[in-house]
């Protein structure tokens, strides 16, 4: 096993301490390069998450949450990814890992999905709030 140089153990302890801090903060999971599918001609990302899609909600009209019987999220779709939300196209188009945070807010009716997507020498992280929820629907990870 060949050491590791200062760079890139910089970046494994930044990374490392990216992944403790989220973690206190809600429901973290790790993605691979096969959750993700971006399609450049719609601009949008789709995450899966795992399980069969029943119903969905739409959130300020960017992003789609897939949700199964239970209101389990399944996927999420962001559209306009590059253009609304500002990930550069090298992230989208290149995709090999993430991490999304879901984090509930105390008052139950709103959250935040914190993203962190790496491709291979760039990541990107945002937070985007969810403050609807239909009929104060409670929904899960």
């Amino acid at each position: 096993m060949s050491k590791m140089k200062g760079k890139e153990r910089k970046s494994l302890n930044k990374r490392k301490a990216i992944n403790r801090n989220m973690e206190k903060r809600g429901k973290l999971i790790s993605l691979n390069n096969n959750s993700f599918i971006y399609d450049s001609d719609l601009d949008i990302l789709e995450i899966y998450l795992g399980g069969n899609t029943d119903n969905s909600i739409n959130i300020n009209d960017l992003i789609i949450i897939g949700l199964d019987r239970k209101n389990k999220i399944t996927n999420l779709e962001f559209l306009n990814a590059n253009r609304v939300l500002g990930i550069p196209l090298k992230i989208l188009e290149n995709i090999n890992s993430g991490k999304i945070l879901f984090n509930k807010d105390i008052s139950e009716k709103e959250g935040l999905i914190s993203l962190n997507l790496n491709s291979d020498n760039m990541s990107q992280g945002f937070i985007l709030p969810l403050n609807t929820q239909p009929n104060n629907m409670v929904i899960s990870v």
